[in-house]
């Protein structure tokens, strides 16, 4: 019974063999056919019991050995090989790529629903915020190197270079021999359609088809495309300032060369300051007070805490970024008296002011 067990299980083996080789042939073998075969083969045999028994078991074995290589051939030819590689995984993983691969080739689509960042062939480091999708074209005939942003955020940190670094978009292309900006989309979440560009070092320059150039410098923000009124101002400054956030109640009105716009975020006062091309001079938002100082970034708590001591009561807060620099604005009471302070985003103490009294 135990020779007749091994005789089915060496046949069945057989006949997976030649399937999979009729696999790799392109033929369309009959299982039913080469166990057929087989069993001819096995039954012309000749010799003793045990005989049979130790053929059919080396049979078997060898029979495995060449199904298992002849899987992996089937993997590795209906697999297409990796492309060129375009960039390196430095943090994070991008969606749908698998384990163990921590490269990207070009014109793969990437995208990352928590934070990733890449370091590309020639050099360049592109940090993609969270919802974020781009390609990689890498070089042309113009450009050393180009990314194409479809939706989303991404930093880009860029050593200076003969040629120009280019991210494209929907609504313009932005321009650099080297410099550190960001380019954020907008209008995905039903907001009007648009880019800022925010450059931390150096200068970028920005293509729209069919206008002239413009020029961005360091400490700059712009939005993209030029607003044509200043309503249409303040509905692209809240949906590309404050992305993600159900914004009420927006107002504007130009005095001069400024518009100033305001609106509502969760019942606190969001406000704008833009000129009508688009330059944003600063923008802020109240935060709550049941957020704080959770709110804050632990550098500002920080500095509260060795400037007044932890025992401190957090009244109100705001966050304002002008020309590039973020402050913030805190108001808390301490040692029975109220205390109002403006520190930057590193922790350094701009301005402190304490009242004599508490009169509240």
């Amino acid at each position: 019974a135990q020779a007749l067990s091994d005789s089915e299980e060496a046949e069945r083996v057989l006949a997976g063999v030649l399937l999979v080789h009729g696999l790799l042939a392109g033929s369309r073998a009959d299982p039913e056919e080469a166990l057929a075969a087989i069993q001819r083969r096995l039954a012309a045999e000749t010799g003793s019991p045990s005989r049979r028994r130790r053929r059919l078991l080396w049979a078997a074995g060898v029979a495995a050995a060449l199904l298992l290589a002849a899987g992996v051939a089937l993997f590795f030819a209906l697999t297409p090989p990796p492309g060129p590689i375009a960039a390196r995984l430095v943090s994070g993983r991008p969606d749908g790529l698998p384990l163990g691969v921590s490269t990207v080739t070009y014109g793969q689509a990437v995208s990352a629903s928590k934070a990733v960042e890449l370091v590309c062939e020639e050099g360049s480091r592109v940090a993609m915020a969270p919802g974020s999708t781009l390609t990689i074209e890498g070089m042309t005939e113009s450009d050393r190197w180009r990314i194409v942003l479809a939706r989303g955020e991404v930093r880009c940190t860029v050593p200076s270079g003969e040629h120009p670094f280019r991210v494209r978009t929907a609504v313009a292309d932005v321009v650099t021999e080297g410099t550190e900006f960001t380019v954020r989309l907008g209008g995905s979440g039903g907001g009007p359609r648009g880019m800022a560009v925010t450059v931390a070092e150096g200068k970028v320059r920005v293509e729209q088809p069919g206008l002239a150039s413009v020029r961005v410098e360091a400490g700059g923000l712009r939005l993209f495309p030029k607003p044509s009124d200043p309503g249409q101002a303040a509905a692209l400054a809240m949906s590309l300032l404050f992305p993600g956030e159900r914004v009420q109640g927006i107002r504007s009105k130009q005095k001069g060369g400024v518009i100033e716009a305001e609106a509502w975020i969760q019942g606190r006062e969001v406000e704008v300051e833009l000129t009508p091309d688009g330059a944003v001079r600063s923008y802020g938002r109240e935060l709550a007070a049941e957020d704080l100082p959770e709110r804050l970034p632990p550098a500002v708590r920080r500095a509260v805490e060795m400037s007044l001591g932890p025992d401190v009561a957090w009244l109100e807060a705001e966050r304002e970024t002008r020309g590039g620099v973020t402050t913030y604005g805190i108001v808390v009471r301490a040692r029975g008296r109220k205390v109002e302070l403006d520190i930057d985003a590193d922790g350094r103490v701009i301005h402190k002011e304490e009242e004599e009294h508490d009169r509240d």
